[in-house]
């Protein structure tokens, strides 16, 4: 888990994935400037960007979603994964 600031801080550094799960409408409503939409009903865990030079950070709306699809990202092996606290609520206040 990771808090707001933190994803904004990295974010801005250019140090993370920011990975939008939500669907493709809630993400056209808005969004995160920079994260990449990847909804969770369609994630494939071996499509993720590599993790060789940048953490992946998952969001959803609450951190419901982000954090469902953490955990197989985890149980999948991929082991640089964190998602939003919060998730884009959190983000907004």
């Amino acid at each position: 888990m990771t808090s707001p600031e933190q994803v904004h801080e990295a974010l801005s550094r250019n140090e993370i994935v920011l990975i939008d799960v939500r669907t493709p409408q809630e993400f056209a409503l808005e969004h995160i400037e920079g994260a990449l939409l990847a909804p969770m009903a369609f994630m494939k865990t071996t499509s993720l960007p590599a993790q060789d030079s940048k953490r992946v950070v998952l969001h959803c709306g609450s951190g419901a979603r982000s954090e469902r699809v953490g955990k197989q990202c985890l149980a999948d092996g991929l082991d640089r994964m964190a998602h939003l606290a919060g998730g884009f609520a959190a983000w907004k206040k």
